[in-house]
C-alpha cells in the first residue's frame, strides 16, 4: 500500500473520530465487512478468528487480528497498532486489555459482527454500553472524499463505454433481461 493510500485511511479514520465525537460514541469497533475495507483498506473475511478494528475517540486506532493474518497489516502499521493473537489466547480478552478503563463508554459494533464475538465482549465489560455502529458509519459513508469521487468516476467512465459498446455490437431483441445483462457485464 502506498503512502498516499494509508493518507486517505488516516484522513478516514480522524473524520470517524469526530462523528464519533459528535454522537457520543467513546469506541468504534468494525470487523471484516465493507466499512473495514473503507476505513482501513484491509478485506479482511469474516471467519470464527476475530479480526477487530477498533477506533477509540481519543487514542489510537488499533486491530485485533491472528498471528497468522498479522503480516497482512504490516503496511498499515503507521496508521493502526496492530496487536495478534495466539490459537490458545482469547482475542475478545486481547481487546478488553486493549480498551481497559472503558467501563460506562459507549462502543458502537459494526453489524456486521458476529453474535458470538459481541457477547464475549458484552460478558467481558459489563460496564460497557453496546449500541450499533450503524449512525456513525452512515453519516462517514455518505460523504465521499477525493478517492471514492475518482473511483466513481472512473467506474462511471468504464460504464458508459460499456453501455456504448453494448447498444452499437449487440442485438439486443430476443435476449432475456438475465441474457443482457450478462452480456452487459462481460463487456465491462
Amino acid at each position: 500500500m502506498s503512502e498516499s493510500d494509508n493518507g486517505v485511511f488516516r484522513s478516514r479514520l480522524e473524520r470517524t473520530k469526530a462523528e464519533m465525537d459528535r454522537q457520543g460514541v467513546d469506541f468504534l469497533f468494525v470487523t471484516p465487512s465493507s466499512d473495514m475495507i473503507y476505513l482501513l483498506g484491509y478485506p479482511a473475511h469474516s471467519s470464527e478468528r476475530l479480526t477487530l478494528l477498533g477506533v477509540p475517540r481519543d487514542g489510537e486506532p488499533f486491530v485485533v487480528v491472528p498471528t497468522l493474518e498479522s503480516v497482512r497489516l504490516n503496511d498499515r502499521n503507521d496508521i493502526v497498532d496492530i496487536h495478534s493473537w495466539e490459537e490458545t489466547q482469547s482475542p475478545t480478552e486481547l481487546v478488553a486489555r486493549i480498551v481497559e478503563g472503558a467501563d460506562g463508554s459507549a462502543i458502537a459494533v459494526s453489524d456486521q459482527t458476529w453474535s458470538g464475538f459481541l457477547i464475549k465482549l458484552q460478558e467481558i465489560m459489563p460496564e460497557s454500553r453496546f449500541i450499533s455502529a450503524t449512525p456513525v458509519l452512515r453519516e462517514l459513508r455518505m460523504i465521499k472524499d477525493e478517492q471514492e469521487i475518482e473511483n466513481i468516476r472512473i467506474a462511471s467512465s468504464k460504464t458508459d463505454a460499456a453501455w456504448e459498446k453494448f447498444v452499437a455490437t449487440e442485438k439486443i431483441a430476443g435476449l432475456t433481461e438475465r441474457q443482457a445483462g450478462q452480456v452487459l457485464a462481460g463487456l465491462m
